[in-house]
């Protein structure tokens, strides 16, 4: 399996950026990607479309380590020209 799940559920807002990600087994219930170790993945935006805050989580929906960048969640920052500053 290339994705290591059977359903991949997406989530937008509206304005078309993608606010979730779960991955679910062959049942529809929640399960942790192997290859990433977490279930679910929500993102939210600035107003100019930049990812201000990422989390992942389990299959109970608790903060979990992304297992590619070691992090549960990050928050970014953006000045009023759009330049990037991670706090």
């Amino acid at each position: 399996m290339k994705y290591h799940c059977s359903i991949i559920e997406y989530e937008y807002d509206c304005l078309g950026n993608e606010t979730d990600i779960r991955y679910k087994d062959t049942r529809g219930k929640m399960m942790i990607r192997s290859d990433l170790g977490y279930a679910h993945r929500r993102s939210e935006y600035d107003d100019r479309g930049n990812v201000v805050k990422e989390a992942y989580y389990d299959t109970e929906e608790r903060l979990t380590l992304n297992r590619n960048s070691g992090i549960a969640y990050f928050v970014d920052w953006y000045d009023d020209k759009g330049n990037w500053s991670r706090c």
